[in-house]
């Protein structure tokens, strides 16, 4: 997120191909309450930080 927070004017946040935000990333931390864009996609996305998908074996 860094890389994105020091080279882009604006971001999209996605999940499953809906985007949930655009904007500078100043006004996406304002909207989502947070101080940085990490912060900004976990609670735009309603993610904990753990990844959920599966595993390569199969397992959850």
């Amino acid at each position: 997120m860094e890389e994105v927070e020091n080279f882009c004017q604006h971001v999209a946040i996605m999940k499953k191909s809906e985007m949930l935000a655009y904007g500078t990333v100043n006004e996406l931390e304002e909207q989502s309450g947070t101080t940085s864009l990490n912060d900004v996609f976990l609670v735009l996305t309603n993610c904990d930080g753990v990844d959920d998908r599966k595993s390569a074996n199969g397992e959850e």
